[in-house]
Parts: structure tokens; sequence; C-alpha cells
């Protein structure tokens, strides 16, 4: 299960740090938000969505089919954000919300379920192991997902310069 470690973080950390920054919306379309409260609560919400979900994960046990579709609906929400970073075509602020909020459980359902699965299937002498492969392999998809998202961001800001001369 280890091996949808750095796919799974790297699509979350990209779409945080890499698009969720470029996603704003006008006063009539954000509850009248300002843009820096817009980001913050793109964040709060991805967060609140990892907490509500790991802290339920004890209670529910995730089948293994539905831990290796989440990366596919992750790709759709990170596409989504993507072109809603270059097009904006969503026309409220509220959809993104509900976005964020999915992106932070299903996060939330990836890392629990997975380290849940193996806190209860793996045999004693290879647990530890198998917990810190997992750990390692998500921390390697954040670090490698905040480059990248350095760049992307920059390639992002960049279109919009050129654009208007």
């Amino acid at each position: 299960m280890s091996v949808f470690g750095y796919p799974k973080s790297f699509r979350n950390i990209l779409s945080d740090m890499g698009y969720f920054q470029l996603i704003h919306f006008d006063c009539d379309h954000s509850f009248d938000l300002s843009l820096e409260s817009q980001f913050r609560w793109y964040f709060t919400l991805y967060m609140f969505g990892v907490f509500c979900v790991r802290s339920f994960i004890v209670l529910i046990t995730v089948p293994s089919f539905v831990l290796c579709s989440l990366p596919f609906i992750q790709c759709l929400i990170t596409a989504i954000l993507y072109f809603q970073s270059l097009h904006f075509f969503i026309p409220h602020i509220s959809i993104v919300f509900i976005l964020a909020f999915i992106q932070g459980g299903i996060s939330g359902i990836s890392y629990g379920g997975t380290l849940d699965r193996i806190h209860k299937k793996s045999e004693l002498k290879a647990r530890e192991f198998n917990m810190a492969v997992v750990a390692t392999s998500d921390t390697t998809g954040i670090c490698l997902a905040g480059f990248a998202s350095i760049f992307i961001h920059n390639y992002i800001c960049n279109r919009y310069l050129n654009s208007y001369p």
C-alpha cells in the first residue's frame, strides 16, 4: 500500500501550496472574504477534513479497493484546481471550499487508513518498519510537491504576466 504514498502526498501538497494561493474570487462570489482570508479558509477547511476523517478512522475499516481508488479522485480534484487557477470557471468560492474539505478528507483517510491497515494486518516484527516506510514515503512526497509547487506557481503567474503587457 505504501506505493501510493508518493502520489498521494504529492497531489495533496501540490494542491495546497501550488493552486490554492492562485484561486481567488471577488467579494460578490466569496462571502465578502479578502484574498488573504480566502487562502486561510481553503487551508482551514482542508485541515478540518483531515481532522474529521482521522478522528473517526478507528470506527471504520477502509477496504483496500477504496484506498487504491482515492488517488484517482485526488487527481481529478487536483486537475480541477489547476484549471481553476488558470481559467477561473468555478462560479463561487463555496465550491472550492467543498473541494478543499474533500481533498483533506481523502488525505486523512488515505494516510490514516493505510496506517490503520498496517497496524492491524502486519506481523509484529515488521509493523514498525512498515509504518516507517509509509511515513517516509509521505514525507518524501510532501517535500517533492513543495519544490514542484514553486515552479508550477511561477509558471501560472508568468502566464498572467505575459497575457497583460
